[in-house]
Parts: C-alpha cells; sequence; structure tokens
C-alpha cells in the first residue's frame, strides 16, 4: 500500500524522473545534484571576518599604547575591552550556529586567533586603564 501525500525526498536529493541538470549524478531512484556554480563548494566554515575585525582592534588598541593623552588611552581602552568583546562574542555565536550545519568544516586556527586577539585586547586594555587612571590621579 502507498501512503498519501507527497513523497518524502532527503535534502539534497531530487526524484531520478525529474529535469537533469548537467553534473548531477544518477543513485539509485534519486539524483545527487552537482556543486553550486558559484564556486565555493557548499561547505559552511568559521566566520573569518569576525576574527580579524578583532584582530584589528586588539591591534590598534596596541598601537595607542605608544600614544600620550587621556583621550588616546581612554579610545585604546574602548577599543581593547568592550568593543574587542563584543565582536569575539559575535563570532562565537555566529560560529556556534553555524556548527549546527552538517556541511561545517571547522579550523581551529581561527578560533585560536579570535582568543588571542581577546586575549592581547584585554591585556592592552588593562594598560590603558592604567594611564588613565594614573593621569586622573594627578
Amino acid at each position: 500500500m502507498r501512503p498519501r501525500g507527497p513523497a518524502r525526498v532527503s535534502v539534497g536529493y531530487i526524484p531520478a524522473g525529474s529535469n537533469r541538470g548537467e553534473g548531477d549524478e544518477v543513485v539509485g531512484d534519486a539524483r545527487i545534484l552537482s556543486r553550486p556554480d558559484d564556486g565555493t563548494d557548499g561547505a559552511v566554515r568559521p566566520p573569518k571576518a569576525l576574527a580579524l575585525a578583532a584582530v584589528a582592534t586588539a591591534l590598534v588598541a596596541i598601537a595607542l599604547l605608544f600614544g600620550h593623552g587621556t583621550r588616546l588611552h581612554a579610545v585604546g581602552y574602548l577599543l581593547g575591552s568592550p568593543l574587542c568583546v563584543l565582536i569575539v562574542v559575535v563570532y562565537r555565536r555566529v560560529d556556534l550556529g553555524r556548527r549546527q550545519s552538517s556541511t561545517y568544516i571547522g579550523q581551529r586556527s581561527i578560533g585560536a586567533v579570535a582568543t588571542a586577539a581577546l586575549l592581547c585586547g584585554l591585556l592592552a586594555s588593562s594598560v590603558h586603564v592604567w594611564h588613565f587612571a594614573t593621569a586622573l590621579s594627578k
């Protein structure tokens, strides 16, 4: 007896009787879809842009350590601590969402870079706070 309603087809498969595209492969009663034509392999990866943004904020906070003035140290603190932490938190959240995909390809080095940027940013911001507090105490 045949079940009523539409036939269930796994994600990524189209029944063999439907239109066939170039590069598609037929396996049994189903056709495996070819890879996308946009040059990607369909894999999901960690968000590199967010990790690079965290590195950039940490590097700017470190560069501002060599400046003189209370305003520069205040900006260095804001870049190294709250902003860098926020960027790394968003990175972790986006990466966690992407890890749910069955096509996720993890790259430990990117996670390590984000963590190192966070630590460097926090270290730089602590030095900025020390300079800022010293200037205010005079």
